[in-house]
């Protein structure tokens, strides 16, 4: 079976998937919720974390060779969590 688009470990670059996910399914959803639930300061909150996230994502950049070494180990079940 080939491997998906956003499941290949050689060539998927997390900082761009992660980018894309924020803008495309998470901040779309809060933002129609801060218009219906204005007075909701949490949904705002939400709203402004999320643009912060996917806008520090977008200037991340590339993956270095390490982190895509130690993204590679995690997945493969060979390192957990920890090494933060």
């Amino acid at each position: 079976m080939k491997i998906s688009f956003l499941c290949d470990r050689k060539t998927t670059v997390i900082s761009k998937t992660q980018h894309g996910f924020i803008r495309f399914a998470p901040l779309p959803l809060y933002k129609a919720l801060a218009r219906v639930l204005p007075a909701c300061q949490p949904v705002g909150t939400v709203v402004e974390r999320l643009e912060k996230s996917a806008k520090a994502w977008e200037e991340r950049g590339d993956e270095t060779e390490e982190e895509k070494e130690i993204y590679s180990q995690i997945t493969n079940g060979k390192l957990d969590a920890s090494w933060k």
